[in-house]
């Protein structure tokens, strides 16, 4: 498993420009990680976690497992897990998954996403909700509500019907444009994309979980994630200029306002 740190050295002066310079020096780190859940843990350098009502998390047996619980938690139930580095400009993460213990028309919703704000998020999902697959089109012997979805932000939710019971979600970003894919045998079949001017400057991180509405539980349902991955571009040389022009105009503004001696 291969893994290159994130630099933990930020700049004052980007920390306190805060939403200007932050996703700018963000955009800066050159990401190649990829984590197998060998291990008995998380890794705390990398990820960062919260598990709503008695739903669980476990990295056990090669995999990361994650289990539906039957109580809330400030409204919400599920678990969720996002990757610590804020990404900028182009990306590219996958996930493999299986489906446990998944019972028909159960609501649950297992999510591969890239969030900004909780209004903001361009997500990709496997779920099996009826009222999102399509009658037209739905494969002979097709169980009503197996679906991969795309929910990105302005845009409505394109349903694809499905049984595969495991494969890989794929989400990623080239410019300006954020592409939902999955696989289920060969080849990716693209399920949606998201396309607006300046996306590709907004800074993102890259989540995963097992959610339920919270008046659509399904206590015990379960899914096995592994094989995650996150690449990111090398910044283009206008990134570093516009960053570098960002932290000398603060630091002039720091000599400005510094008391003089004498």
């Amino acid at each position: 498993m291969h893994r290159s740190q994130p630099s933990r050295s930020w700049p004052r002066a980007a920390l306190v420009a805060g939403g200007l310079l932050l996703p700018m020096w963000a955009s800066a780190l050159d990401i190649d990680y990829r984590d197998g859940f060998d291990g008995t843990a998380l890794d705390p350098n990398w990820w960062t976690s919260e598990v709503w009502g008695d739903s669980t998390l476990a990295v056990t047996g090669g995999r990361l497992v994650l289990t539906q619980g039957s109580s809330l938690r400030d409204g919400a139930s599920g678990v969720g897990l996002a990757i610590k580095p804020l990404v900028v400009g182009d990306f590219t993460a996958t996930l493999d998954y299986t489906l446990l213990t998944w019972t028909h028309a159960n609501e649950e919703r297992l999510v591969l996403n890239a969030f900004n704000t909780p209004a903001d998020q361009l997500g990709l999902l496997r779920t099996s909700a009826p009222q999102y697959d399509p009658v037209v089109g739905r494969p002979p012997g097709h169980e009503e509500g197996e679906v991969y979805l795309t929910a990105f932000t302005g845009q409505g939710i394109l349903g694809t019907p499905t049984d595969d019971r495991s494969g890989t979600l794929r989400l990623q970003r080239i410019g300006d444009s954020v592409t939902g894919s999955f696989r289920a045998g060969l080849g990716w079949q693209v399920i949606g994309t998201y396309a607006v001017a300046g996306e590709s400057l907004v800074g993102r991180r890259i989540g995963l979980g097992l959610f339920a509405l919270p008046t659509q539980i399904t206590a015990g349902t379960q899914v096995a994630l592994d094989n995650f991955t996150l690449t990111t571009a090398v910044p283009e040389p206008q990134s570093w200029a516009l960053w570098l022009a960002g932290a000398a105009l603060l630091g002039a503004r720091a000599r400005r306002s510094a008391p003089r001696a004498g």
